[in-house]
């Protein structure tokens, strides 16, 4: 037994909440109190941390992370930099460090941030070509990649778009090195896939970085290799995040045959939700809209499923499925309408309610605004979404989004009205909208985020 006095500890109870003692018994928490109780409660085998008036608060479960892309990303190179120049310096100091023909991996640019924007294969076969380099975007919705990749991954001028992706192209038909979507997947085929060991190895190893963040738990999105990574982490007793763990649509009707159900496993590691992508992103521009992209009046985004889609895919249980429309109903140049992903979406909940099934499409994960139909029934919406994790990335809105189209943030409080509440991590976008609105001088829209 383990006693932690002399602390200022957040309990989330209303009715109780800040106290200064906590008490832990094989590894669950029994009481919260004051010290003089617990002590009591402890006895004289207890080991007792006096803290001296350090703050604890419950740990903070991640709502939406890729555990193997991060754990892998943490080895890669960082491409998270203030300027293109900078990104290619890094690149360039780890390609006079890797051998010949070894890949080079790269995370976290993002063309919104660089005044050049996107960057291309010359810029990096300037660095080497000898080496294939694979460097993706900060949304994971993009990739940049030099001639040696491209030619690894078979794409020419001749190659068509993949379905759900697109070759950036120049004025010739040329590939100019950036990947969007399903279109990463022709070079990431051709990357030597990590095998399990060397990602649990890799997450074990990211556990204590994620801990110092405050995380103790987190909704976990990669796929099979990452599944089976965590699953020999908890054989080993190596496993100490609390995942819950997203499968993907491809697999539902073997999933349903078998009779998995969200919530199998334990404490640790257990099944949550079915994920399916519906469309892109809005940093790299290809979430699905009704109407163009700002400045780009050819781009409506890419959509990936559409509404006959999205229903076939749950087969005769459309409760199983949990759509994970990405940033689908942002309008880029004027327009009031939701997002075509997100109107998919919504044809998919009618099509259920046609057939009068009994069953409820479960999660809705929306990480940007609007959660309602096309009808804007917000209570019939609440009746759907158990679950809404709603989010808001600043600067995408600050270069993506459309003046008129600032009003759709006022649907976060109409949302949480009809009883739709943030999970885990994102009851923070709320302070982060406020922080948005008070940048682009809104001051109504910040009080509505109260």
């Amino acid at each position: 037994m383990r006693i932690l006095t002399n602390a200022r500890i957040y309990t989330l109870d209303p009715d109780y909440p800040i106290a200064s003692t906590l008490v832990i018994d094989q590894g669950t928490i029994t009481e919260v109190g004051e010290t003089t109780s617990a002590l009591a409660a402890g006895g004289l085998q207890a080991e007792l941390v006096d803290l001296g008036g350090r703050t604890v608060i419950p740990g903070l479960t991640d709502a939406h992370i890729h555990l193997q892309y991060y754990s892998l990303g943490l080895q890669k190179v960082d491409c998270e930099t203030n300027s293109q120049i900078e990104c290619l310096e890094r690149v360039a100091a780890r390609a006079r460090q890797t051998p010949p023909a070894e890949w080079i991996l790269g995370h976290g640019w993002n063309q919104n941030n660089w005044p050049e924007s996107y960057g291309s294969c010359a810029q990096l076969d300037r660095i080497t070509t000898e080496q294939p380099i694979y460097l993706t975007a900060k949304s994971l919705h993009a990739g940049w990649v030099n001639t040696i990749a491209l030619r690894l991954a078979g794409i020419t001028s001749q190659t068509p778009d993949p379905p759900g992706g697109r070759i950036q192209r120049d004025e010739h038909g040329i590939p100019t090195g950036i990947l969007f979507e399903k279109a990463m997947a022709l070079v990431e085929n051709s990357i030597p896939e990590a095998k399990p060991a060397i990602v649990a190895q890799a997450i074990k190893d990211a556990q204590p970085l994620l801990w110092q963040m405050g995380l103790t738990g987190a909704h976990d999105f990669d796929r099979q290799t990452c599944f089976t990574a965590l699953q020999l982490l908890h054989e080993a007793g190596d496993l100490k995040l609390r995942v819950t763990k997203s499968l993907p649509i491809e697999i539902l009707p073997e999933a349903v045959e078998i009779g998995l159900r969200s919530g199998f496993g334990d404490d640790f590691l257990q099944i949550g939700s079915i994920k399916a992508f519906s469309d892109g992103a809005l940093g790299p521009r290809t979430a699905a809209m009704l109407q163009p992209y700002e400045g780009e009046p050819d781009n409506r985004g890419i959509a990936m499923l559409d509404a006959e889609e999205i229903f076939e895919a749950t087969g005769d249980k459309p409760s199983l499925i949990s759509i994970y429309v990405n940033r689908a109903d942002l309008q880029c140049s004027g327009g009031g309408t939701p997002g075509e992903a997100l109107e998919n979406a919504d044809k998919a909940f009618r099509l259920a309610e046609s057939l009068n099934s009994q069953e409820r499409l479960g999660a809705c994960h929306w990480t940007y605004g609007k959660v309602y139909g096309a009808s804007g029934d917000y209570q019939k919406s609440g009746d759907h979404f158990q679950k809404a994790i709603l989010g808001f990335e600043g600067n995408q809105y600050r270069r993506n989004l459309a003046d008129t189209c600032l009003d759709y943030a006022r649907t976060l409080k109409k949302a949480a009205e009809a009883g739709l509440r943030p999970q885990g991590l994102a009851e923070s976008y709320f302070s982060r909208a406020r922080g948005i609105y008070q940048d682009l001088k809104l001051p109504h829209m910040v009080q509505e985020c109260h």
